[in-house]
């Protein structure tokens, strides 16, 4: 009969790595059928998602909440036949948008402005990526009328899975 010896692993001073280190990195598109119910897709997809990257179990939940929203919002206000989640997490942050823009065949980047609360294009406000953190959906929209709702927050400060 085989014995097989199991080495123990040699005990080291560890020392406490840079947390966003270790925070999951992530750049992922979902196009969907602006159908009823396709919002449900993208909430499921993200929470998924985020669960398999190690996020912890409510800011998944809360970004599933987010895409759901911002897809909802896109089948009413859109008439794009298919729209996409942008599902984004680096170091600093974890963002979640819903977009009925279509890159595949354009080769520059839209013009992205912020939409005031009476549904006006803000062309003197920072950049969507400029925007601070915070529990608000934002509402961009380009000139030609594409329109993106993104959701975006920092990674918690302290927390197992992080």
């Amino acid at each position: 009969m085989a014995h097989a010896t199991v080495p123990h692993p040699t005990p080291r001073t560890t020392v406490e790595p840079d947390r966003a280190r270790l925070r999951p990195t992530l750049s992922c598109s979902i196009q969907v059928q602006r159908l009823p119910g396709s919002h449900d897709v993208l909430g499921t997809a993200t929470q998924s998602i985020l669960a398999a990257l190690g996020t912890p179990g409510w800011l998944a939940h809360r970004m599933a909440d987010a895409a759901r929203i911002a897809g909802h919002y896109v089948v009413g206000h859109s008439a794009a036949p298919t729209y996409r989640l942008l599902l984004t997490a680096d170091g600093d942050s974890v963002t979640v948008a819903a977009t009925d823009y279509d890159d595949q065949h354009l080769v520059d980047h839209p013009a992205w402005l912020p939409v005031t609360r009476d549904n006006r294009l803000s062309p003197a406000a920072p950049p969507p990526a400029a925007h601070a953190d915070g529990d608000a959906l934002q509402l961009h929209r380009t000139p030609d009328g594409c329109l993106r709702l993104t959701y975006r927050t920092a990674w918690p400060v302290r927390g197992p899975g992080i």
